[in-house]
Formats: structure tokens, sequence, C-alpha cells
């Protein structure tokens, strides 16, 4: 809530329940191309990371193992209208697969843990 107000001015309001836990290396160890190498995702394994779907209602908090990063991914419905800030000079709303169409073919630059999460995104391994 806190990285959308900052990002884009805007408050946001969870969906649901539900979110995505990723760990594993950090993005800046990660190289572009990280999708590409360990694709496809299989049995709650991408490359070094793991996920997996969990209830926020039962989320308990750990570390995760050193040296990796936890990422918890929350879908959430904007309260509001987004506006350029400092930190987001430009908003552009596309679809899972239209950002990773346009990834590929090189016309923009995702980090490597956003490309996974649209990925299962777009295998349905989570929805919103």
């Amino acid at each position: 809530m806190r990285e959308c107000y900052e990002e884009i001015g805007c408050q946001v309001r969870p969906l649901g329940n539900k979110v995505l836990m990723l760990e594993g290396p950090s993005n800046v160890t990660l190289p572009d191309d990280y999708l590409e190498r360990y694709w496809p995702p299989s049995q709650g394994r991408f490359g070094l990371h793991i996920y997996e779907v969990i209830d926020i209602t039962s989320l308990s908090v750990s570390e995760p193992s050193r040296p990796n990063k936890r990422y918890l991914y929350i879908p959430c419905r904007l309260v509001g209208h987004p506006k350029t800030t400092h930190a987001a000079l430009e908003i552009t709303y596309m679809t899972p697969s239209e950002a990773l169409e346009l990834k590929l073919k090189g016309t923009i630059k995702l980090m490597p843990t956003t490309s996974i999460v649209l990925a299962l995104l777009e295998l349905g391994v989570f929805r919103i």
C-alpha cells in the first residue's frame, strides 16, 4: 500500500485473501533473461525461486533463508486516480501477456521477478 502511494500517489485496497509469495535471489543478482532460461515453471519452482499461493489470513512472518529475498504480491484495486509522481513519470496499463510480449521483443525491460509473476498469472497459477 505504501509503495503504491509513493509510486503513483494513489491508495489501494486488497481484492481478497490470496497472495503470491516468491522467494529466491534478489533481482540485482539475476540476469535479464532469467524467465527465458528457466522456462517453464514446475511444481512450485521457477529456476532458483520457489512460489506459493497463500491465504493472507494465515500468513506468518518469518525470515527467508539467506541470502534469499521474499516477495509478496497482493492483488489490489486502485482507490482514486493514479497520478504522475517523481517515482512514476509515465503510467501505462497493459495485461500480463502484453507486458511479457514487449519484454520478449526487447521493447521494455522488466525486473526478473516481475516477469515470473506475470508468467504465473498467464499460466493461471495465480489469479486476480
